[in-house]
């Protein structure tokens, strides 16, 4: 029991990199998953789903494709996936929209612990009340947790990703800002 508890706790923390390597190898759509802008030109559209009809954050690199849930606190993170921040705008209204995701968790899926692998130039997609919204990262960057900037808003509409960093502490924060590419989807300002 205790070497399986050993093992257990040794093999965990590389088993989301290992799943990645082996998508990257198998898929055939390079991560792309909805019929889109976004997917449009990169891979058959025939291969891929309708879009989602819940809110969804989906980074092709890393193959993430994971809801953003809402909630109050962290704790709807429970089992995976990203959660938007509260008081942190969303993509139809322009501003910043703020999204984090767990890096490495033992008990329930770390939906961000590839978030490192994306590079600046790299595009994604958030879907938002069945509406594509699609950024391009230009900023990559490591911040320590009291920089609580990165989620100011924004005049221009942009997507900031983060989460902690290094992997297994909280000590600094691994941020990845895009800018909202398809602008003329966004409501009118009043």
């Amino acid at each position: 029991m205790v070497i399986a508890l050993g093992l257990y706790i040794t093999i965990l923390p590389w088993l989301p990199g290992i799943k990645l390597w082996i998508t990257q190898l198998l898929d055939d759509t390079n991560g792309y998953v909805y019929r889109g802008d976004l997917a449009s030109g990169q891979v058959d559209s025939s291969k891929l789903s309708d879009p989602p009809e819940e809110n969804t954050l989906l980074v092709p690199s890393i193959a993430l494709d994971v809801p953003v849930v809402e909630g109050a606190d962290i704790s709807v993170l429970g089992v995976g996936g990203s959660w938007r921040r509260p008081k942190t705008s969303t993509p139809d209204k322009g501003g910043n929209t703020v999204i984090i995701g767990h890096r490495f968790s033992y008990s329930s899926e770390a939906a961000f612990y590839n978030l490192d692998k994306i590079d600046v130039g790299e595009r994604f997609a958030i879907w938002w009340n069945r509406q594509e919204y699609i950024y391009e990262v230009f900023d990559k960057s490591v911040v320590p947790a009291s920089a609580i900037e990165i989620e100011a808003d924004t005049a221009d509409p942009i997507a900031t990703l983060y989460t902690c960093t290094p992997i297994w502490t909280a000590t600094n924060r691994l941020v990845i800002k895009g800018h909202l590419v398809n602008t003329d989807i966004l409501e009118p300002k009043p």
